[in-house]
């Protein structure tokens, strides 16, 4: 599966005729990616937007989602329960956080009722930053903190028959977050 640079240009048109061959694009991508994981997945429309996600559970408070828009495709490890998002940075450690720069392009983001409230990125990451996202999240009402794997549109892997295998290999590495959980 490949995406073109006109592929994320046309996400922010009107044309729904393209918009369309993107979403078929990302539904194609998110099966074949599947394949090669023992997960339950699927694709949601978000936004108008459709997205794919892996989870090793079926009620999906802690999943691996996919998504596109006009700059960039991104994986984030997702989680969306307050007490779970708190038990996972207590139990994961700064390193193994820090350790994402060698997988690329990657940031820490936490929603609260659909706006960002803070992004951090994890090569920056020490004590006092980690007490500070505890804080936050727990001062915000319906947290999410998603941890991204960003592909951005200029990625000569998106134009590739490899950005499968190039995401399951990163799915793969981001693993061990799973374990954080439980």
């Amino acid at each position: 599966m490949r995406f073109t640079i006109g592929d994320f240009d046309s996400l922010i048109s009107k044309d729904k005729i393209k918009i369309r061959k993107v979403d078929d694009k990302l539904k194609s991508l998110i099966k074949e990616i599947s394949k090669g994981l023992d997960y339950f997945y699927g694709v949601y429309k978000y936004k108008n937007r459709y997205s794919g996600f892996f989870s090793k559970t079926r009620d999906r408070k802690i999943f691996f989602n996919l998504q596109i828009n006009s700059e960039d495709l991104s994986l984030e490890f997702q989680v969306e329960s307050k007490p779970l998002i708190l038990k996972f940075i207590k139990n994961v450690k700064i390193e193994t956080i820090k350790n994402l720069k060698e997988i690329g392009d990657c940031e820490i983001v936490v929603w609260d009722n659909g706006k960002k409230v803070i992004k951090l990125y994890p090569e920056y990451l020490d004590d006092l930053t980690i007490k500070f996202l505890i804080n936050k999240i727990k001062t915000t009402k319906n947290p999410i903190i998603k941890i991204r794997k960003i592909y951005s549109r200029e990625n000569q892997v998106l134009r590739s028959d490899k950005l499968a295998d190039s995401i399951l290999k990163d799915i793969k590495q981001m693993e061990d977050f799973y374990s954080k959980m439980f």
